[in-house]
């Protein structure tokens, strides 16, 4: 307490914050976010060099319009980030050599047999 005025320690705000409620995110939402998200890139709104802009997450309202949904900016950050984390596995995955994986561009998906894969998941937890 300073001068008669609670004040938080170290600059914490003692608020607790008020956390968004979680999505299920459905491909088709994926779709529409990636959409969004390549318009405001195209218009020059976009990312910056390590990720997307604040402001560029903000215009959840163009996305909600098109789901008719109520999503808050920190849905759209926390399924940017998920998507990066398994876009990244992928990529391993697919970069990886002596395991028997392959990129298959017909199904879109990396292809293995049982052996390879599991080769991998041993060598490479995170990828399960």
């Amino acid at each position: 307490m300073v001068g008669g005025v609670s004040t938080p320690l170290n600059g914490a705000d003692n608020r607790k914050r008020k956390r968004s409620s979680q999505i299920r995110w459905f491909p088709n939402m994926e779709t529409i976010l990636v959409e969004v998200l390549l318009e405001e890139l195209a218009n020059g709104a976009g990312g910056a060099d390590n990720g997307w802009r604040k402001e560029s997450l903000k215009h959840h309202d163009e996305i909600n319009s098109r789901l008719g949904m109520n999503l808050v900016s920190d849905n759209v950050r926390s399924r940017l980030k998920t998507m990066k984390a398994a876009w990244l596995v992928a990529k391993h995955a697919n970069d990886a050599s002596g395991f028997g994986l392959a990129f298959n561009k017909e199904t879109k998906r990396i292809d293995a047999d049982d052996n390879a894969w599991e080769s991998y998941i041993k060598a490479h937890p995170r990828g399960k």
